[in-house]
């Protein structure tokens, strides 16, 4: 029996838009783009391995190309490297990245980052596990929205009202939580303060209160293990009044965490943060 050659097998040709979800590459990139500026426009800046999660990006390499392109600016860190979780260096927008970030805005914030210097630098481990907590918070469903620390300036502040670190609009229920890093203790007269702030946040008797939950974050289970003592409904704690010609604070009386509070805080600890 004659055996005949296999006929060819023609392989098609992958369409690029398929493995992106409908999007041309062009489309893809000036989604990523605009993802990136987007991240550090709303929360003043960050840190490249943060930025290739923000875009989705699998390889590393993201964050150089677009300092090469003029579009963001590079800053290495006082402690990077040696205090742990900083990185040797930050990304902030540049003009050029300024102006593309806003193109897409209908509304703005004040960018102070322009001038790099103006980073505290005692808070980027701080704010870096913010914006690691956040986008985790986004990926895995749990949050739909979050706004930032200028974000919520803009939308008023009430006094002696704890304003923290940002907010998350939650998917399930709608409720907006308020979410605070804490790697640093609060003892005496800033604990009292750090506590009554949280309980007028919550307050619910007159009305919608600020905000429906709390979480705070923390790296050390000792903190923890405070703050959720401190917070829990019936703890008591002092109101401390303000002595202007002495430029002093003295006790003034005893309160109590109110009962409505009760399920409305969550601490919670960092692991490897």
């Amino acid at each position: 029996m004659t055996q005949h050659p296999a006929a060819p097998t023609h392989k098609k040709t992958p369409n690029a838009a398929e493995y992106l979800n409908g999007q041309s590459p062009r489309a893809r990139g000036e989604a990523k783009l605009k993802s990136a500026l987007e991240w550090i426009y709303l929360n003043g800046w960050t840190s490249a391995d943060l930025l290739r999660q923000v875009v989705g990006q699998a390889a590393g390499g993201y964050a150089a190309k677009l300092v090469r392109s003029g579009l963001l600016v590079e800053t290495r860190t006082q402690s990077g490297c040696v205090q742990k979780g900083v990185p040797k260096s930050v990304l902030t927008l540049s003009r050029i990245g300024l102006e593309e970030a806003e193109r897409f805005r209908t509304d703005s914030y004040p960018y102070i980052e322009i001038n790099p210097l103006r980073i505290p630098q005692h808070l980027i481990r701080h704010n870096l596990i913010a914006q690691q907590l956040t986008l985790t918070a986004l990926r895995s469903g749990h949050a739909s929205a979050y706004f930032t620390e200028r974000m919520l300036q803009r939308a008023g502040d009430k006094k002696d009202e704890k304003k923290p670190d940002v907010v998350w609009k939650l998917c399930t229920s709608g409720d907006l939580a308020a979410v605070e890093v804490e790697l640093s203790a609060k003892w005496g007269r800033d604990l009292d303060d750090f506590i009554l702030k949280i309980c007028i946040a919550l307050d619910d008797r007159k009305g919608s209160p600020r905000y429906d939950k709390f979480f705070i974050f923390s790296d050390s289970p000792a903190i923890v293990a405070r703050y959720e003592k401190a917070l829990a409904p019936g703890s008591r704690f002092t109101l401390w009044r303000s002595d202007p010609i002495a430029r002093k604070y003295y006790e003034d009386r005893a309160l109590y965490v109110p009962d409505y509070v009760r399920n409305r805080i969550q601490c919670s600890l960092l692991r490897d943060a």
